[in-house]
């Protein structure tokens, strides 16, 4: 028996080093749906759980429903127009108003439009502890007046910000065309926790708001839960900015309970096999090939 739990312990450290866990599964997904009809039907962010803030201040931003007259200088909206893409629903976001029609836009009037912008919500916790996360994708289409304009995909974990190193635009999209326009760009961040694949970012509302010179982190990214996230966007020229589709994958780690059961039908499973070895002739005492081995013990091509 002490040998059958000692083999267990091992299979659990074993699975513990491959990070076994379940396949992807959407954890989080907002489609910014709008079914308002009419050329003013603009909807608050904030109706949505979004927020934005601009400039070095980190000063937030106005929402703007197509009736304020003028227009903010700052503003963000969720349109009624086209959204991509047009055949899901949200997840762990509420109800969406549709599948069809509404997405996230931003920007600036110029000459305001160089500015950073940060977007995000705090609808939505991903509990690290639960749920290994695997990706964070979206659609994006800027309108590039001057240059690409640049987002990097932001998470706040323990009160800190942080950017990923990796920037990600997209070619011209005309205002009025993300609904059917080729150059809107579905991305993806294969999501890791290595030191090089994110920056610290500063954010203080209305008293700092900064990208930090230092170009990856000095450790790795803490290992709390990400309790915001969203994009850091440097609009570099363009007046005009959208988003639409922000999800987030991940796999849902096994409870301790569960891994101990596996890895006690995998242990007893191999206690098994030597004697199965033996009476195929190969006897107690006979070393065993690497491939009888490898049949042996499989978790250890993990």
């Amino acid at each position: 028996m002490n040998r059958l739990l000692f083999t267990a312990a091992v299979v659990c450290a074993l699975l513990a080093s491959c990070g076994v866990a379940s396949a992807d599964v959407v954890l989080y997904r907002e489609c910014f749906g709008n079914n308002n009809v009419g050329p003013t039907n603009y909807r608050d962010p904030a109706d949505y759980g979004w927020a934005c803030y601009y400039g070095g201040f980190g000063l937030p931003a106005e929402a703007w429903t197509g009736t304020e007259d003028p227009v903010p200088l700052h503003r963000h909206l969720v349109t009624n127009e086209p959204g991509r893409p047009q055949d899901l629903d949200n997840v762990s976001a509420g109800a969406s108003d549709s599948q069809t029609h509404g997405f996230y836009a931003y920007g600036d009037a110029w000459p305001y439009n160089a500015d950073r912008m940060l977007i995000f919500t705090e609808e939505f916790t991903v509990e690290r502890s639960t749920y290994l996360v695997t990706s964070i994708s979206w659609r994006q289409g800027n309108d590039n007046d001057i240059d690409l304009a640049e987002n990097r995909v932001v998470v706040r974990i323990g009160g800190a910000w942080y950017a990923t190193s990796a920037v990600f635009t997209n070619e011209d999209v005309p205002e009025g065309e993300f609904g059917t326009h080729a150059n809107v760009v579905h991305h993806t961040l294969a999501f890791s926790a290595d030191a090089t694949a994110w920056r610290p970012l500063v954010f203080m509302p209305g008293t700092d708001f900064r990208l930090t010179a230092a170009e990856q982190l000095d450790a790795d990214l803490p290992s709390g839960d990400i309790t915001a996230f969203g994009f850091y966007i440097w609009q570099k020229g363009a007046n005009y900015g959208a988003i639409d589709t922000y999800q987030i994958d991940g796999a849902t780690i096994p409870e301790p309970a569960t891994a101990a059961l596996v890895a006690l039908g995998l242990a007893a499973l191999l206690r098994r096999r030597p004697f199965i070895v033996a009476a195929r002739g190969l006897g107690a005492t006979a070393a065993p090939s690497a491939a009888v081995r490898r049949w042996m013990c499989p978790v250890a091509v993990c």
